[in-house]
């Protein structure tokens, strides 16, 4: 079985309205908005080889939507 990961992507709230229509779960903190994306272990290691730890890669690769990467900065990964 294949270990899950919660990647917490930290962005503006001036995007609340791009995050409600591309329908993703979020959480508002402050004037930040998170969003939890799910991946394998696995996933999550060939995308940061992938990217080379570059957030703004990491999330595109994630989401594909260019505005939502401009807007984060930055990312937490949880252990679930």
């Amino acid at each position: 079985m294949t270990e899950e990961l919660k990647v917490v992507f930290t962005i503006d709230s001036d995007y609340l309205s791009l995050v409600d229509a591309l329908g993703l779960d979020f959480t508002r903190d402050g004037y930040d908005l998170t969003i939890p994306v799910y991946v394998d272990k696995e996933e999550w290691q060939e995308i940061l080889s992938y990217c080379d730890g570059n957030v703004e890669a990491i999330m595109y690769q994630l989401f594909e939507n260019h505005a939502l990467v401009e807007s984060c900065s930055g990312y937490v990964v949880e252990h679930i």
